[in-house]
């Protein structure tokens, strides 16, 4: 059988959900809050496109931004930016290409670097089979700690996730003997080799130049699962749905 794994940011989706995420809940926070919590998402995003990025300082500062709010506080939070963002940003290939992924009967997985609190939404959204994320550890009382299980699933992590799933598949009776991956991101160079190593196939989409030489050099498919006007259509849903939050209730932050 086959496995079709999908990076979710830039790949699936036209934004970086976890990003807009962690807007989300800075827009229900204080003034202070926000500014320095924006500056330090901008800064990250910048090293991940420059390929310096820290993925433990970027972990630690995602995991313990969220143990600071109350669990009940950030279900209904997330259960309004699925609502509000994920549901209305879906592009019209993405969500065919997992489709017809489904309908052939390959086994389905998103595998994204972001943890699973805040990508869940988006598999749920898209109904794959599998999400292969940062898991987020919890207290005796379902509250975040502010600490992550491992392994990350970022760079080499995500060839270790993929082989634990297919590991896991196996235990239950399901063999995975070709594999196809699609990903946007040159920091998914050790998944793309791993998948291309084991015979399978690579989608590079929605690409910089610099992967697009990569996967030019190495004969792997290059393509888009959005549009351009898709792309711009999300980001002013993401504008507008922030916005709607200046004069929502702050959230309570725990002691």
């Amino acid at each position: 059988m086959k496995l079709v794994v999908y990076d979710l940011d830039h790949t699936l989706m036209p934004i970086d959900t976890g990003d807009t995420w962690c807007k989300w809940l800075l827009a229900l926070c204080d003034d202070e809050t926000r500014r320095r919590g924006f500056a330090t998402i901008d800064r990250f995003a910048e090293e991940y496109i420059a390929q310096t990025l820290s993925i433990e300082e970027f972990e630690t500062w995602q995991m313990q931004f969220l143990a600071q709010f109350h669990r009940k506080d950030l279900e209904a939070a997330r259960l309004a930016y699925k609502s509000e963002v994920l549901a209305k940003i879906i592009p019209q290939k993405a969500a065919q290409v997992v489709r017809e992924a489904q309908a052939a009967g390959a086994v389905t997985a998103i595998c994204s670097a972001t943890y699973s609190f805040a990508t869940r939404p988006s598999a749920e959204l898209f109904a794959v089979d599998h999400l292969l994320s940062v898991e987020p550890e919890e207290d005796a009382q379902g509250e975040f700690t502010g600490r992550w299980i491992e392994p990350i699933t970022y760079q080499q992590g995500k060839v270790a996730a993929v082989k634990r799933l297919v590991s896991e598949l196996e235990r239950e009776g399901t063999v995975i003997d070709a594999y196809e991956f699609w990903s946007d991101s040159a920091a998914d160079l050790a998944l793309f080799e791993y998948t291309e190593a084991m015979g399978g196939t690579c989608f590079v989409v929605n690409a910089r130049e610099g992967l697009l030489r990569t996967a030019a050099g190495h004969g792997w498919r290059t393509g888009r699962t959005f549009t351009d006007e898709e792309e711009a259509r999300a980001h002013d849903v993401v504008a507008k749905a922030l916005a709607k939050l200046e004069n929502a209730p702050r959230l309570c932050r725990k002691k």
